[in-house]
């Protein structure tokens, strides 16, 4: 009997692990690498915010990523701390309920289930959450009422460190 659980405890961390593995990081994501060095972006970025304690946030104007599953990336920004890639924010403008529907979706397939979570920010109608290892990323839905008004009818797909 003990030779029968062990075998089925093995067995089934066995197949967990297998489940869990075969789900991509998002450490690496179309190109950017969370912990790159900021030169390796060199020539593709626009200033847009320093923050003190060695944080630049910054437009990226490259050739990665303009479009994300067949949908039009709009803008990408890059945060570093101390010349290290922390964050990454993809904005999609205007997605429709089944273009949203359908990012959700991939991002399921890629990265595994998302866990729905309430936004603080003024005018987060939809936002759903992924974790791994020092990780997070998070997909945000705007209506026109967010306070910002460059997120007004975005999407977001931000990854950044914890």
């Amino acid at each position: 009997m003990r030779l029968f659980i062990f075998i089925l405890l093995v067995t089934s961390s066995q197949y967990g692990y297998a489940q869990e593995s075969s789900h991509q990081s998002f450490k690496h994501f179309n190109g950017f690498i969370i912990g790159n060095s900021v030169d390796a972006y060199a020539g593709d970025l626009q200033l847009d915010l320093e923050i003190s304690y060695g944080t630049k946030y910054y437009k990226y104007a490259g050739k990665l990523l303009r479009k994300y599953k067949e949908l039009k990336v709009h803008d990408i920004n890059l945060g570093f701390h101390e010349d290290k890639l922390i964050y990454l924010d993809l904005y999609f403008k205007h997605l429709d309920d089944n273009a949203f529907d359908y990012l959700l979706e991939q991002l399921t397939l890629d990265y595994g289930e998302s866990v729905p979570f309430t936004a603080l920010d003024k005018g987060v109608i939809s936002s759903f959450e992924w974790k791994e290892k020092d990780l997070t990323m998070q997909l945000y839905r705007y209506n026109d009422e967010a306070s910002d008004h460059a997120d007004r009818q975005m999407t977001v797909l931000a990854i950044s460190e914890n």
